[in-house]
């Protein structure tokens, strides 16, 4: 016990002893403020806004049990246990019209996707609205129908 105490009080004494160390000078650092962080872009007039199915989904305000909005399948294609399954981009301009419907993945049957675009053609939208601006939007579409039959 004795032996740890001297080395302790001879540390202390070291210490106490020793000149301090004159303090080093510190180097300022210079650092730029941050640049403003970049407002999201507003969107031009006429530009497209690409969305998800789901957002496409919750902007549709046709009434989908409407026969003339329904999708259904033409008669020489309504057989038992008939199913086509298609994908299609709907673009619908800044008012909530529908612009164009083009198939990504089509039904397998012409006359069923014929059929079905005009069919999303009538539908209707509420606008796309980002900042206060309407904007047109396009989104992907899958359909699936089976045969009443």
């Amino acid at each position: 016990m004795r032996g740890i105490l001297r080395l302790e009080l001879f540390l202390l004494a070291a210490c106490a002893t020793q000149a301090p160390a004159p303090p080093q000078p510190v180097a300022e650092a210079s650092v730029a403020p941050a640049p403003p962080a970049s407002p999201a872009p507003i969107a031009s007039p006429g530009s497209v806004e690409d969305i998800s199915p789901a957002e496409g989904a919750a902007h549709l305000i046709s009434d989908m049990n409407a026969p003339e909005n329904a999708l259904t399948l033409p008669p020489a294609h309504n057989v038992a246990g008939a199913q086509y399954v298609g994908r299609y981009r709907v673009c619908v301009d800044e008012a909530g019209r529908v612009q164009s419907v083009a198939p990504i993945q089509s039904s397998g049957a012409p006359a069923v996707d014929d059929l079905w675009t005009e069919t999303m053609r009538r539908w209707r939208f509420r606008p796309w609205i980002r900042e206060g601006q309407a904007l047109a939007f396009c989104y992907p579409q899958r359909i699936e129908v089976s045969s009443e039959s």
